[in-house]
């Protein structure tokens, strides 16, 4: 598990974060919309990495299942 706990800009740590590391697969708990899920997995699209936005919401799930990008959504 990673956490970021900063004040600084989180979707840029964790991209940095994913193209150093290059993880074949990439689980967001709490993903909500998928704010950070979405351009995650446009990221992992470049080394065949996976993502997966984990929420217990589904009205969340829903509005994030609207973006284009390859996510496995799940409540």
């Amino acid at each position: 598990a990673l956490e970021h706990s900063s004040g600084s800009d989180d979707l840029g740590f964790f991209l940095r974060f994913a193209q150093v590391h290059r993880p074949t697969r990439i689980l967001e708990i709490g993903c909500g919309d998928g704010r950070i899920t979405c351009p995650l997995a446009r990221a992992a699209a470049a080394w065949n990495g996976t993502v997966a936005g984990l929420d217990v919401s589904a009205s969340m799930l829903e509005q994030a299942a609207k973006n284009p990008e390859p996510v496995e959504w799940i409540e």
